[in-house]
């Protein structure tokens, strides 16, 4: 979307170091959509798998380490991947970071997905300046 290739053996066009807010929360909301999508085609496979396995911390934890975890560490990385808005990229930079260190809590400690304060709670209390609609964390 943000770098074009050219036709036919042509010059390609360098990916942009920066692009509008709403251009970066628009891409970014895709990226979040699509986790989603992940997440819960995962979370199916593993019911089906797991049936009559109940909900106990450990199944928890398994769920979340198959279905919720693989999603956000390809959201990170695409995410990461996105230009900064032009004039709000120490936000971003602040958001992504806890993005980041929220997968990196889950990955080490699974139930921090469900704790209250949770992993996603720095990333909750900073996404409403981008008017995310779909990336609020997890």
């Amino acid at each position: 979307m943000f770098a074009l290739a050219g036709c036919g053996g042509g010059d390609e066009e360098e990916q942009p170091t920066s692009v509008s807010k709403v251009a970066y929360v628009k891409r970014a909301d895709e990226i979040c959509k699509e986790t989603e999508k992940r997440q819960r085609k995962l979370l199916l496979q593993f019911q089906r798998e797991n049936k009559g396995a109940g909900n106990s911390p450990r199944v928890l934890e398994e769920m979340v380490t198959a279905a919720a975890l693989p999603p956000l560490e390809q959201q990170v990385e695409e995410l990461a991947k996105l230009p900064p808005p032009d004039k709000e990229a120490a936000k971003a930079k602040a958001y992504m970071a806890a993005v980041e260190k929220a997968v990196r809590d889950i990955r080490m400690e699974p139930g921090t997905l469900f704790a209250e304060p949770g992993a996603f709670t720095k990333a909750l209390e900073l996404a409403p300046e981008f008017g995310f609609k779909t990336c609020r964390g997890a």
